[in-house]
C-alpha cells in the first residue's frame, strides 16, 4: 500500500486560493521509516527525533532524562486506526497508523508546517 504525505498546498503553490488546505501524494516507498524519525529512547523514557537517517542520535542521546519531554498524543479513529501527533504549536507531525491483516504500518504522514 501507498505512504500517503500530506503537506499544505500553500507551501507548494502561489495560486492555492481556490485548492484543498492539504495537497497528498501517494508515496511508493516500502521504506515508512524515512518519513517517521522518532524513536523511542528509553534513557530518556521519551520519543525523540533523531532525523530519518539517524543524524541527531548521538544529541539526543546527551540530553539528561529530565529534560523536556516531547508532548505526544495518541487517538483512536472511528475505523480503529491510530492517530499519532508529536510535537506542539508550530512544530507538528501527525502520522496515520492503520492495521491491515494483522499488522501495523504508516499510512499518511503530514506536516502542517512544511
Amino acid at each position: 500500500m501507498p505512504l500517503e504525505y500530506s503537506v499544505p498546498t500553500y507551501t507548494l503553490r502561489d495560486d492555492s486560493k481556490n485548492l484543498p488546505p492539504f495537497t497528498v501524494t501517494k508515496l511508493t516507498s516500502t521504506d515508512r521509516s524515512r518519513y517517521f524519525g522518532y524513536r523511542y529512547i528509553p534513557k530518556l523514557g521519551d520519543y525523540r527525533n533523531i532525523g530519518t537517517e539517524g543524524q541527531f542520535l548521538q544529541n539526543v542521546l546527551r540530553l539528561n532524562p529530565d529534560e523536556y519531554k516531547f508532548p505526544i498524543k495518541v487517538s483512536k479513529r472511528g475505523n480503529g486506526d491510530r492517530e499519532v501527533v508529536m510535537g506542539m504549536e508550530y512544530a507538528i507531525d501527525v502520522f496515520l497508523f492503520a492495521r491491515r491483516k494483522g499488522c501495523w504500518y504508516l499510512a499518511r504522514v503530514t506536516n502542517p508546517s512544511d
